[in-house]
C-alpha cells in the first residue's frame, strides 16, 4: 500500500515537471501568483513561472488576478500603474552536461476603479470581461481563490 502511494506521487510530480504545471494558484513549488494590498484600491500582483511557463502564461496570469482582486473587492474596472517582467536563469549540471533553465516572471502595480474613469490616461480593462475570457484560457473561475 506505501509503494502505490509512493509511486503515484513520484509520478505525478514526473508528469508536472514535463509539462508546465504552472497553474492559475497561489505561489508554490511549480510557480503562481502572489498579491500585495497596497491601499484602499492598489494592489501589487506578482507571478512567477517553472522553467516549462512562457512569458506569456504569466502575463495573463498577472492580467487574470489582477481582475479576479477586482470583482472579489468590489471594482469593476482595473488599469495596470506600473509592471516589470523578467527571467530568472539558473544552471543545472547533469554528469558532465550543464543545463541552463529560464523562469519568467512579472509584477505589475494595479489600480481598481467602481466605475470607469473619463480622465484615466492609460488603459482600462473591465473585470468581468477579462475574468471571463483569461478565466476560460487558464481554466480558472474568478472567486474561487481568495
Amino acid at each position: 500500500m506505501v509503494n502505490r502511494i509512493v509511486y503515484g506521487a513520484l509520478a505525478g510530480f514526473i508528469i508536472c515537471a514535463i509539462s508546465s504545471c504552472t497553474t492559475y494558484t497561489k505561489n508554490g513549488y511549480f510557480g503562481g501568483f502572489d498579491e500585495t494590498r497596497l491601499g484602499k484600491d492598489i494592489w501589487r500582483v506578482d507571478a512567477r513561472g517553472n522553467k516549462y511557463a512562457s512569458s506569456a502564461l504569466i502575463a495573463n496570469m498577472v492580467m487574470l488576478r489582477s481582475a479576479d482582486l477586482a470583482t472579489q473587492n468590489g471594482f469593476s474596472y482595473f488599469a495596470f500603474a506600473s509592471g516589470s517582467t523578467a527571467s530568472k536563469t539558473s544552471l543545472h549540471h547533469f554528469g558532465k552536461r550543464l543545463t541552463f533553465y529560464s523562469k519568467p516572471e512579472a509584477e505589475n502595480t494595479v489600480i481598481m476603479f467602481k466605475r470607469k474613469p473619463a480622465d484615466f490616461k492609460g488603459l482600462i480593462y473591465e473585470a468581468s470581461f477579462i475574468c471571463e475570457s483569461l478565466g476560460t484560457k487558464l481554466g480558472a473561475t474568478c472567486g474561487e481563490i481568495k
